[in-house]
């Protein structure tokens, strides 16, 4: 009975195992790392273009401040030229050069002005895209983030009830044969005790043993060995 004790608490360590590994593999957990990286990514993206954008605005507002200025200065030249105010024709050549050289500076301007609306146009286009796709990604996140919890809370229950049933089992146990238990843990990574099944094969690595073997394994159950594995026999029946 003391054996069959010691598997039961084998497998409820090998099933305690199991649900720590699952907890520390869930593919929520996984995910979420990759797509939080990926989505502070595309937010060092948006910053970046909304810099960029604020840099265009800022030149279109004082290109288009330069060519006020230089619309300003030509009516003043023009209308100077046509006040009757200048006669000579050296001054109205000077005015008519002046007049000419804002007007040439003024369509440069305005060209200017006119790509940098574009840009302006097709970069806040893109922002608007952006800013979509970082509010999808976010919902997204926060969709796996909530099913992440349910998940992990659900392992989490499982294990601290796990851990009492293993727990329980193991007070069940005389203090020599939990020093036994854990010397031949150790030993036989995690597993000294294996089923030896009706056919005579081995629960662990399915060596069939010898018919003498089974036989001395059936009488005297944690005391005989497979002889490829190592593990200690418990027959099949005292499962039953």
């Amino acid at each position: 009975m003391t054996f069959v004790l010691l598997y039961h608490y084998q497998q409820q360590e090998i099933a305690l195992q199991k649900l720590e590994e699952s907890f520390a593999n869930l593919p929520q957990q996984k995910k979420l790392k990759r797509d939080k990286a990926a989505f502070v990514e595309k937010q060092k993206k948006f910053v970046h273009d909304k810099t960029e954008l604020q840099k265009i605005v800022s030149r279109l507002e004082k290109s288009e401040r330069e060519k006020a200025i230089c619309e300003e200065e030509a009516k003043k030249q023009n209308e100077l030229l046509y006040s009757g105010l200048v006669s000579s024709q050296r001054e109205i050549a000077s005015l008519n050069q002046q007049i000419e050289s804002l007007q040439e500076k003024t369509e440069n301007l305005q060209e200017k002005v006119l790509q940098m609306m574009e840009q302006k146009e097709e970069k806040e286009k893109a922002l608007h895209i952006m800013q979509q796709d970082l509010q999808h990604d976010y919902n997204a996140f926060q969709a796996l983030k909530k099913e992440y919890e349910v998940q992990k809370k659900e392992i989490n229950d499982a294990i601290a009830q796990k851990k009492e049933e293993t727990e329980a089992v193991w007070n069940q146990l005389e203090e020599k044969w939990q020093q036994w238990y854990v010397n031949n843990k150790n030993y036989l990574r995690d597993m000294p005790l294996t089923i030896l099944y009706k056919n005579n094969s081995c629960g662990h690595c399915h060596t069939v043993v010898p018919l003498m073997t089974g036989r001395h394994a059936r009488k005297n159950p944690g005391t005989v060995r497979c002889e490829k594995c190592g593990r200690y026999f418990l027959a099949e029946e005292e499962m039953q």
